[in-house]
């Protein structure tokens, strides 16, 4: 059903044409309005129900923010011409492996067929959701090419590797830098700024899904069990996201950094006191 609903929504114009509306079909739009408000919307036979979640919400940057605006917008465009049904939550602030535990189990208690989680300082290109989509027939979790905020920025994909010693299970991830070229291929784990999670699969694993006192993130652990559990774990290199990274703070030592030489003469004997590792933002007091 999602292929088929992925090739639907994919034909489907850009933008649905303006026609001239009388006020009686304003009153008959009204009228349909408050009759669907009336009805459980989780009853709708034969649609796709995708529960979205951002569960890092409150450290939204401007740029994300836009294109949240350009996601949720793209969103419904793909519900007016498909039995793709979206529905949101919140849960504020608060620990990341808590607040994806608590999408996690909502989505299940809602009976909502995919959860859909991307981060807050993921920028999402787009039609991302129905590329994903189209590995949803063969596939649990599926995630795109997403790659680490700080350097030497790799891939948030993992081989996982296993061992014992001293008779405990030890495990150890590698970022897999060989993935294959625009091509969907199986993974062992990931992270998850941006991952596509088969609801149904959920129920296979105990909870808390996310929460670990492992040395592992939650996410990494969270696959490793659902591999345990026999899921089918999939990265699309096709679907490129950007990762947000931190802000550039310009301060004295980037100044003097840039024109050191040149300031050789003017500053005689005082470029010392920066390099002698006097804090880059200071009172002086």
């Amino acid at each position: 059903m999602a292929e088929s609903q992925v090739v639907e929504a994919q034909r489907a114009p850009d933008v649905s044409p303006v026609l001239p509306v009388t006020e009686a079909e304003v009153l008959d739009i009204s009228s349909r309005i408050r009759a669907l408000q009336a009805e459980d919307p989780f009853i709708e036979k034969g649609t796709v129900k995708v529960f979205l979640a951002e569960p890092s919400q409150g450290q939204v940057d401007i740029i994300c923010e836009d294109n949240r605006k350009d996601f949720y917008m793209e969103l419904g465009l793909v519900r007016q011409c498909s039995r793709f049904r979206f529905f949101s939550g919140s849960t504020g602030r608060m620990l990341i492996s808590f607040a994806r535990d608590m999408f996690a189990d909502e989505a299940v208690k809602l009976g909502m067929d995919w959860l859909l989680m991307f981060d807050d300082d993921m920028v999402l290109p787009r039609k991302m959701f129905l590329a994903m989509m189209r590995n949803a027939e063969d596939a649990d979790i599926v995630v795109p090419l997403a790659f680490q905020r700080v350097p030497p920025y790799k891939p948030v994909i993992y081989d996982i590797h296993r061992w014992e010693e001293d008779g405990k299970l030890m495990i150890k991830t590698e970022h897999k830098l060989d993935y294959p070229i625009n091509k969907t291929f199986p993974i062992d784990a990931a992270g998850a700024g941006v991952m596509l999670i088969r609801t149904s699969f959920l129920q296979k694993i105990p909870k808390p899904w996310f929460f670990s006192n492992t040395s592992l993130g939650e996410d990494i652990y969270f696959c490793v069990r659902a591999k345990q559990a026999g899921a089918r774990i999939v990265c699309d290199s096709r679907i490129k996201v950007g990762h947000l990274g931190y802000p550039n703070l310009i301060t004295e030592w980037d100044f003097i950094k840039a024109n050191k030489e040149a300031l050789k003469e003017i500053r005689k004997g005082e470029l010392e006191l920066v390099d002698a590792g006097i804090p880059a933002l200071t009172t002086g007091l």
